[in-house]
């Protein structure tokens, strides 16, 4: 690890960004790192990515879309290969995986969508 790149580690810390440190071959969050970079490789903790639900990952639930100054959750009625239909006051609404990972949220307010490994 270069001196520019255990510069960019600390400073994230520094930042309040999550630092990790490898443990016997697992990357493990460290609280407060004592930076010993002779033995020790340490890492930004990467930003968790989130992709799409599909038919097959969807948990029920209920969404809110984001822009909605109602805060009123909806219920997921149904479930199909590339859409779910939310009843919105009253009417039906085709709402697509992609717009609901980017417009929605789910009740906890995470994205509506699961988390891989980036």
């Amino acid at each position: 690890m270069t001196i520019d790149e255990q510069i960019e580690v600390m400073q994230h810390f520094r930042d309040g960004g999550q630092v990790q440190y490898l443990h016997k071959g697992h990357w493990c969050v460290v609280d407060d790192p004592i930076w010993n970079f002779a033995d020790t490789k340490y890492r930004k903790k990467p930003e968790p990515k989130i992709i799409p639900w599909t038919a097959e990952t969807i948990p029920v639930t209920y969404v809110r879309n984001k822009d909605w100054h109602r805060g009123f959750y909806v219920p997921v009625l149904s479930i199909h290969d590339d859409k779910i239909i939310v009843l919105d006051g009253g009417e039906f609404r085709h709402v697509f995986y992609t717009d609901l990972l980017h417009d929605w949220e789910t009740r906890d307010g995470k994205p509506c969508g699961e988390e891989v490994e980036g």
